[in-house]
């Protein structure tokens, strides 16, 4: 059999329920609505890790951060090395046989020698010799920290990049060749290009195209920022001071989440953060969420521009896309910004994948994690996972085969915002921290606090409690509940522990 063409999609920062299809209203994006109606969608996919460079390296290597360790901040070493990135799918397909490419964002570092390992509490973001932060080693396969010679096409870039082109009409780096004004379209226009390039090989291919938006800074292009300039942009249901009164205290003093919200000297004095204001002030919410929800429209945009092209191409009948997020976002909810937390909103991934050999509007329930992506592209090209990843592929679900592949979904928040860890603290036994682990099955969601002192957890009845406001820990009726939450979840912990070399 044929095998088929795969693109997939990322973007970044992308609530689950900011799409048409999702019935959110304020959001225009017609071109992945009408995907969605041909596919399959999935109404509870999770996210490993809410935050970019763990949950990326989760999806190209299948594995927990335990395994691949690549992540802002303690217990991981950063980066992931050459020699693990060759079970990488995009490594692995490109073996087998595909014309790979990259466009984008990548998000995460991979080098031949393991980084940070010992100073991990020192912030990789301001560590201005690290070749990762620098935009202009991306093209140098000598200095790159990117696996710019493990794809056929390489149009990625380092850390966050711009969404404008710069002084010499570039955008990171690259030509504007296209007279783009923003990145996301520039991105659009190199897919093209691929699919062009791809269509002469004559080979089946692979497209990872990571989108930066809506990532901040939130700067939607021109047509974007003039199609929402006059909506009055409304606050998430619980965009309300009882949800964040309720939250424990390490994270409404201690997490950057809460400072994006309300403001505060720590705020200002973080890079990138000064000048920000805060979304207390309805001006300035406003203009964040009509930039915010711009740049949905604008990768809606890009989608509908790749989409076509495979028409033009006739490709489009063998090429299947996926479609997701790097991590959730809070939007105002709990009054909270940002991601990482251990909350719906930041752990709820988007998730559609449109088959067009197969083409079935279906909702899938049934409990699925971003651990699963990289097995589940392996799978659609014929090919199977290694011993090493422990996601399963999503396919048995998407053709009723099973009704389930999980009994529970797992992950972690290891993002602190490089506080000093434990063992440099002056006070380890009062130490307090947002590190947090969860695990969830279809009726609670259990949360711990593992570094704090004590222990703080959380338990949410989901069915009932959706918006996470009624902490069922300590109340007698659910301790049997509570019991098996913490052994599921210890459990997990016990299995995917790996020796670290």
């Amino acid at each position: 059999m044929q095998r088929p063409n795969i693109i997939f999609m990322l973007t970044d920062d992308q609530r689950y329920d900011t799409f048409g299809f999702m019935g959110y209203t304020q959001v225009y994006t017609p071109n992945i609505d009408k995907m969605a109606s041909e596919g399959t969608k999935f109404s509870n996919a999770f996210h490993v890790a809410p935050i970019c460079m763990p949950s990326r390296a989760t999806m190209q290597l299948g594995k927990y951060i335990v395994q691949h360790r690549c992540g802002f901040d303690l217990p991981t070493d950063y980066t992931v090395s050459t020699e693990e990135y060759q079970e990488s799918y995009p490594v692995l397909l490109r073996k087998s046989g595909y014309f790979t490419g990259f466009i984008g964002k990548f998000g995460f570092p991979v080098t031949d020698i393991k980084q940070h390992n010992g100073t991990r509490n020192i912030n990789p973001l301001s560590n201005q010799n690290d070749p990762y932060y620098k935009v202009t080693k991306h093209l140098d396969h000598e200095t790159s920290s990117m696996p710019i010679n493990e794809f056929d096409v390489w149009k990625g870039f380092t850390a966050q990049g711009n969404y404008l082109p710069d002084k010499q009409n570039k955008f990171n780096g690259y030509e504007n060749t296209f007279g783009d004004d923003h990145l996301t379209m520039f991105n659009a226009h190199q897919a093209e290009e691929f699919l062009e390039q791809a269509k002469e090989t004559g080979k089946p291919f692979a497209l990872s195209i990571s989108f930066k938006a809506p990532h901040r800074p939130m700067i939607a292009s021109k047509k974007w920022k003039e199609f929402y300039k006059d909506m009055t942009i409304k606050r998430m249901e619980n965009d309300k001071p009882e949800y964040f009164e309720v939250l424990p205290e390490v994270v409404r003093i201690k997490s950057r989440n809460a400072a994006e919200y309300w403001g505060s000297e720590k705020m200002e004095k973080t890079p990138g953060m000064s000048g920000r204001g805060a979304w207390k002030d309805e001006e300035v919410f406003q203009q964040d969420f009509q930039n915010y929800y711009g740049l949905i429209s604008g990768v809606d945009e890009a989608v509908g521009v790749i989409r076509s092209k495979l028409e033009d191409l006739e490709m489009a009948d063998n090429t299947i896309i996926i479609y997701t997020s790097d991590n959730g976002y809070f939007c105002g909810s709990k009054q909270l910004g940002g991601k990482e937390l251990l909350y719906e909103e930041s752990i709820r991934a988007p998730l559609v994948i449109f088959d067009p050999r197969d083409k079935k509007e279906q909702w899938i329930d049934g409990l699925v994690s971003t651990v699963d992506i990289c097995p589940t592209i392996l799978d659609f090209s014929g090919l199977k996972k290694t011993q090493d990843m422990y996601g399963d592929s999503v396919r048995p679900l998407i053709d009723g085969e099973k009704k389930e592949i999980h009994d529970a979904v797992y992950g972690e928040n290891d993002f602190n915002d490089n506080y000093v860890d434990i063992d440099n603290h002056p006070d380890p036994e009062n130490y307090q921290s947002i590190h947090s682990k969860y695990v969830r099955t279809h009726d609670y969601k259990y949360v711990r606090y593992h570094l704090c002192h004590p222990i703080i957890e959380e338990m949410w009845n989901m069915k009932e409690d959706p918006l996470e406001t009624n902490n069922l820990v300590g109340k007698p009726a659910y301790e049997e509940q509570l019991n098996k939450m913490r052994k599921m979840l210890d459990d997990f912990l016990k299995e995917t522990e790996v020796e670290i070399k």
